[in-house]
């Protein structure tokens, strides 16, 4: 049987993701961000634009769990599905449940997260999650967000 270039590729990434095992728990799926950000002058912000704006992010999350790794996968505004870990990010559990997970997500030298999961045991609630955005960046701000979550 021969495979195209394409077809190579996707058995690539279904054997070399980590959380493409059936082990992988879906914890809960989350819905549209609504929030605040504030845009730090610098690089593309300009002086008069550095300051606090609502914003909303389009996109969904997924939070996953295989064993004791966590992973967020997100949805960006471009509409692609990435995978925080695949991407770069080291994910460190702050809290575990009983209370809300608490998970701090580094992306190093450009980005750094905390994401607060006030989730029940079968994934309702919701998730508040803050942002900053630093270093060799375009637009370096600090967001501060809030999304419903369901399994």
């Amino acid at each position: 049987m021969r495979l195209s270039i394409c077809g190579w590729f996707y058995v690539f990434i279904l054997v070399s993701s980590p959380f493409a095992a059936h082990s992988a728990d879906v914890i809960t799926r989350c819905g549209e961000s609504d929030g605040y950000t504030y845009y730090v002058e610098g690089g593309a912000v300009q002086k008069n634009q550095s300051d606090w704006r609502a914003d909303k992010i389009s996109g969904s999350s997924l939070l996953v769990r295989e064993g004791d790794k966590y992973d967020i996968i997100f949805t960006d505004s471009a509409k692609r599905t990435i995978s925080s870990t695949e991407d770069g990010a080291r994910i460190v559990p702050i809290s575990l449940p009983p209370e809300p997970l608490v998970l701090l997500v580094i992306y190093p030298r450009t980005l750094a997260e905390t994401w607060v999961f006030d989730i029940d045991s079968s994934g309702r609630g919701f998730v508040t999650f803050h942002q900053a955005r630093y270093g060799a960046v375009l637009i370096k701000k600090h967001s501060v967000m809030r999304a419903e979550c369901s399994k």
